[in-house]
């Protein structure tokens, strides 16, 4: 009798010690998950532009808590609980989440101020591109001095669309210097590389060296992605489309 009273008082220690073990580790091992913020379904870089609403997503199993906003380090009491927020002003903002252990996952990202139309994925559209002649294929005729086929270098900016040309007019390689007032979007019909792009609108930089062998009086000029291949642009301007490949920064 002894002895079997012995063998289940060793067992429901044995039991005890586990549910203590248990216990222990549901509440003190870290619940592995990641909180991170997006625009329109689409995860946000390092910057987004004013006026598009950012909503906090999360891949959490267990139990949380505390969903809170901050602009430049300040809590934002309107929104304590709310998953999405439309910022109303340029700055760092920031996502914080708890999770039951009470360890506090976050997100940031700084809001910047976009001219008239600009939007967070109009920003793919931006950065250095490089059209060379030799592959643009049989439409492309424009030669440089030396009779190769010529070169033209696209750079892209919020309020600048800034190409140059080896082709030589006069005694100047040809320029295109834009200063960009407005974007938005736009549609195309029977083209296999993207039918939606944007338009931008804005006006020629006619002072001395900024425009060359281009029509001065341009106005707007369509821009298009490649879908399939965002390091690929077309652009629409001057009469004859370009071809353009993004250049790493």
């Amino acid at each position: 009798m002894k002895n079997t009273m012995k063998k289940y008082g060793f067992i429901a220690l044995i039991m005890v010690v586990a549910v203590i073990a248990i216990g222990f580790t549901a509440c003190e091992t870290p619940e592995e998950w990641e909180v991170w913020l997006e625009v329109n379904g689409v995860r946000v870089g390092d910057t987004v532009i004013l006026g598009d609403t950012l909503d906090a997503k999360h891949d959490a199993t267990g139990s949380l808590g505390y969903p809170t906003w901050y602009k430049d380090g300040v809590k934002i009491d309107a929104v304590v609980g709310e998953f999405s927020y439309k910022p109303t002003e340029a700055g760092k903002y920031k996502f914080s989440m708890k999770n039951g252990n009470d360890e506090k996952f976050t997100d940031e990202v700084n809001v910047v101020a976009g001219i008239s139309g600009f939007t967070t994925e109009m920003q793919d559209y931006l950065g250095t591109w490089i059209m060379r002649g030799a592959t643009a294929g049989a439409g492309w005729t424009f030669k440089d001095p030396n009779g190769n086929p010529a070169d033209e270098t696209l750079v892209l900016t919020q309020t600048l669309f800034k190409l140059d040309s080896t082709v030589v007019t006069g005694n100047a390689n040809e320029k295109l210097y834009f200063n960009i007032t407005k974007w938005e979007k736009t549609t195309r019909t029977g083209s296999s590389f993207n039918n939606n792009g944007v338009k931008i609108t804005g006006t020629v930089n006619q002072n001395t060296g900024y425009t060359q062998g281009f029509p001065a009086n341009s106005t707007t000029m369509e821009i298009y992605l490649n879908m399939n291949n965002k390091n690929q642009l077309q652009a629409s301007f001057a009469i004859t489309p370009r071809s353009f490949v993004k250049q790493a920064q």
